[in-house]
């Protein structure tokens, strides 16, 4: 919500207000039930704290990048499928500089280990694609509220 409202320069209506509120409330009190007293105890919790901030931070540029595709659906149609097409594609190159653990892992592995990842991979695509396609049905808030 205040990346929206960040970005657009326009204040939310109360009733996003009032969700946004309850939302957040509610995914704090979920993410501190899991800072148990154990953790804090034998000295994890700095890491379980990294996690949550890279979570928020994993949260607020996912805003961001849902409001530049909605600037974009506005500008060149609502294409979901292009778009998940780019943002994968785009990001191969990125894992040529692990090409050589990423070919041991796989050589590594076992059938069973493989048939997991696909398994994994059949319902997370499915997943993607049903995002990418609520995108263009709803603004950038209403996503980020059904994901978060």
């Amino acid at each position: 919500m205040l990346v929206y409202w960040y970005a657009k320069n326009r204040p939310p209506k109360i009733n996003r207000v009032i969700g946004s509120v309850l939302i957040t409330v509610g995914v704090c009190m979920a993410t501190y039930s899991g800072a148990t007293i154990a953790e804090q105890k034998e000295g994890v919790f700095l890491y379980w704290c990294m996690g949550v901030a890279i979570l928020i931070v994993n949260l607020f540029l996912g805003a961001f990048t849902g409001l530049q595709q909605e600037r974009i659906y506005s500008i060149y149609g609502k294409h979901p499928e292009e778009v998940l097409f780019y943002t994968n594609a785009l990001a191969l190159p990125f894992f040529l500089f692990t090409y050589r653990e990423i070919r041991d892992a796989a050589l590594g592995s076992s059938w069973a280990v493989w048939s997991l990842i696909v398994i994994s991979v059949i319902p997370q695509s499915i997943c993607t694609q049903a995002v990418h396609e609520l995108a263009t049905k709803e603004n950038t808030v209403t996503v980020t509220f059904i994901l978060t």
